[in-house]
């Protein structure tokens, strides 16, 4: 799934990727880790968006274990996306908007 969002898109390190609906922030993680560009996430649910700050946590830390710079910048945010103050300032900044509603 990255690998198709990062060649269809062409998404880079200079790019900015929004996910509304983002879950617990595995395709911000892996889509900045990937191309360096800013991510966008949102989540709706408690529970995902929490877990979604402790796997970026977990990224860092062991990116910093291996040695390995994480020039991308990965922004989550537990809210509904139709009222939190940070969607509209990154639609208008986005080159791409993921948007998958499926639920678990």
């Amino acid at each position: 799934l990255i690998d198709n969002i990062v060649n269809v898109t062409g998404i880079g390190p200079h790019s900015t990727f929004v996910d509304f609906g983002s879950g617990v922030g595995n395709v911000c993680s892996q889509i900045s880790l990937k191309t360096g560009c800013r991510c966008y996430g949102v989540e709706l649910l408690a529970n995902p968006a929490q877990l979604a700050r402790a796997l970026l946590e977990q990224i860092h830390v062991f990116s910093h274990i291996c040695g390995y710079k994480h020039k991308g910048q990965v922004n989550l945010y537990h809210g509904d996306m139709r009222t939190n103050g940070t969607t509209m300032p990154a639609i208008k900044e986005a080159d791409v908007i993921y948007i998958n509603n499926f639920k678990f």
